[in-house]
């Protein structure tokens, strides 16, 4: 008499398979937290101002990420 055999899909197992799901998370986790922080840089700048408005907008940014864990 045969065995039942169990349902398995091959690629389950596989490493890469596991690797390509933790990178496809991350990225997602990172996509969502951008999403969340709130830069906002006026439109129609010159190239001086646009420069100082980043400039004043990234510490908030870095101080985020510096704070997550």
């Amino acid at each position: 008499m045969t065995e039942p055999v169990a349902e398995t899909h091959p690629h389950e197992n596989a490493p890469g398979a596991a690797r390509l799901i933790a990178l496809t998370d991350g990225i997602y986790a990172i996509a969502m937290t951008l999403l969340v922080i709130n830069v906002a840089i006026s439109a129609h700048l010159d190239d001086a101002a646009f420069h100082k408005a980043l400039s004043d907008a990234l510490p908030n940014l870095g101080a985020f990420a510096l704070s997550s864990p």
